[in-house]
């Protein structure tokens, strides 16, 4: 199964919704409505919010420690009776949202923007100054920080797939035995925006400099030999090439990095090229030597060069290898 988004932490919780640090208060589950359903997939929520949840009739409860044993629902008739109310951003019309009027003061309404936040850049939303309470994004400075993954999250769903490995010089070895492949791309969002030409435009400029790069999905490629991200073959496939293109739709959207980054290349086992956050961001998430961004290279020809020489020399290449 595809590994899940990570969760926030109890410190990102803020005081109204975490039942624990409500110090002599007796503990209950603490009702969140989405006004939308995310992607009309309702576990989409739960994914952002926690890894482990329970689905039952009344609602997706979300374990321990998170939120006190939250409560997820749907049912816009309960919002008298919810804790928070959250608004997924590219879903939010101006004519489908409840009078703030009658909400409670202990009640909070929150803004969740999973996406990059060029995706709501010329969205107007008219008359909602002041209208939320929270954030909820990708981004560091929100209030609840919700990204794709942690690097803890990353060593952890790891470590429960296989926790005897240790990257000895043997196994190195073996690990590279089984990379058949070089480079392997699988984008379907086909230049629909700037950000996206732009890193077509640069995965264009690499292969024009002789890198042999697979690339499969709708944009001029090859169908992806597994179907569903949730067969754990889509990640074995992707495990046999050494490097992987982690090319975000976005450029240089706070703290925007997707499973594009964590999943195709760091879980699968391939050594994500990365093209799309800012280099600082990338820097405050994961180690050194555990990807190569584009934009420590002065062209796209002299990033080729790099990954051509690594791919001939094991050594090198082995050196991406070691923080696991």
């Amino acid at each position: 199964m595809q590994p899940e988004r990570a969760g926030t932490t109890r410190s990102q919780v803020p005081t109204g919704l975490d039942e624990t640090s409500n110090k002599g208060k007796s503990a209950r589950t603490k009702t969140i409505l989405f006004w939308y359903i995310p992607f009309d997939d309702k576990t989409v929520a739960a994914e952002f919010i926690n890894e482990k949840w329970t689905t039952t009739p009344n609602g997706i409860i979300i374990d321990e420690p998170y939120c006190g044993r939250c409560k997820i629902i749907y049912d816009r008739k309960y919002i008298g009776k919810s804790d928070a109310v959250v608004f997924h951003a590219i879903q939010v019309q101006d004519d489908d949202l409840p009078n703030p009027m009658t909400r409670s003061a202990a009640q909070s309404y929150v803004w969740w923007l999973a996406e990059s936040s060029s995706t709501t850049r010329d969205t107007a939303y008219t008359g909602l100054e002041n209208y939320f309470n929270l954030t909820m994004t990708v981004r560091r400075s929100s209030n609840i920080h919700t990204p794709y993954s942690t690097f803890q999250w990353l060593l952890k769903m790891l470590c429960d797939r296989d926790c005897t490995i240790n990257y000895t010089r043997d196994k190195v070895r073996k690990v590279l035995e089984k990379k058949n492949r070089l480079v392997a791309w699988v984008v379907s969002n086909c230049a629909n925006t700037i950000s996206s030409e732009l890193r077509h435009y640069y995965a264009y400029q690499l292969v024009r400099a002789g890198l042999n790069v697979d690339q499969f999905g709708n944009c001029q490629g090859m169908a992806f030999p597994v179907e569903s991200r949730f067969d754990p073959l889509f990640y074995e496939t992707l495990g046999k090439y050494k490097f992987y293109f982690s090319f975000e739709n976005s450029f240089h959207c706070k703290g925007y990095i997707t499973e594009k980054l964590w999943f195709n290349a760091l879980y699968s086992g391939a050594v994500p090229i990365v093209f799309g956050p800012h280099p600082r961001d990338v820097a405050a998430v994961l180690p050194p030597k555990s990807y190569i961004h584009a934009e420590d290279f002065s062209s796209a020809g002299e990033l080729a060069t790099y990954i051509q020489y690594l791919d001939t020399n094991a050594t090198a290449y082995a050196e991406y290898l070691h923080w696991r």
